[in-house]
């Protein structure tokens, strides 16, 4: 017992020596040693802060995209809504006035005064390929009880979303014809010219959400077949 704890004691005694020798050594480190641990250190930092960054941005990308989604559906359940329930403005016309890629005309009923409008959804005010879409009501001015005739300056107009890409068309009239049916489609039509008597509207949403990364993977894609009840 007495010979352990003389060496405990011993041990003791060479660790302090030591811990006092390396205290005493103001040598440091070398100029080599301090600037491997210096680049070593950066290359952590640099690692850790592209990690975090990247964490980030596919955090802040999939809060656009979902966002920009949610919009993107709220939009087209409104024109759905106003396309089930339009009507024909006149005896001997269409429930569309007229339609292409960037537009699309038709007529509806004023919840207010209980009197036709017409309607113009329109993607416009393009930049870079991204576009907004807006609606311009117009009110009824005068009706003989067969033409109703609308006022030339819109009576509201209402921006309803900014990112829709213009690499696809907007809108589409579709009809089934054919025996067997198969599904037609109508690019433009107008009062003047092809008769817009298609019976479904097609509406596809291609839009970017803003401030997001670039990359065809970020591009949301919606599309839309509405029957219209009076066509």
């Amino acid at each position: 017992a007495f010979r352990r704890e003389s060496f405990d004691v011993y041990l003791r005694h060479l660790l302090m020596r030591r811990l006092r020798a390396r205290l005493r050594d103001d040598s440091g480190f070398s100029v080599v040693e301090l600037s491997v641990a210096m680049i070593l250190s950066a290359m952590v930092s640099a690692s850790l802060v592209a990690v975090f960054y990247s964490f980030s941005q596919n955090s802040s990308d999939a809060n656009q995209r979902a966002d920009t989604q949610a919009q993107a559906r709220e939009m087209i359940a409104e024109i759905t809504v106003q396309l089930r329930q339009a009507i024909r403005a006149d005896l001997n016309g269409g429930v569309v006035e007229s339609l292409d890629a960037d537009r699309l005309v038709f007529y509806s009923t004023n919840y207010e005064t209980l009197e036709p409008e017409r309607l113009v959804y329109e993607r416009t005010e393009c930049t870079e390929g991204a576009c907004e879409l807006w609606l311009h009501r117009y009110a009824m001015v005068s009706t003989d009880g067969i033409t109703v005739t609308f006022a030339a300056e819109s009576l509201e107009s209402s921006f309803l979303f900014a990112g829709l890409l213009n690499d696809q068309p907007l809108f589409q009239g579709l009809e089934w014809v054919g025996d067997p049916a198969a599904l037609s489609s109508v690019s433009q039509c107008s009062t003047a010219g092809p008769e817009c008597e298609f019976p479904i509207v097609g509406i596809t949403v291609r839009a970017k959400p803003l401030g997001g990364t670039s990359g065809s993977q970020s591009v949301i894609t919606l599309h839309e077949e509405v029957r219209m009840r009076n066509a």
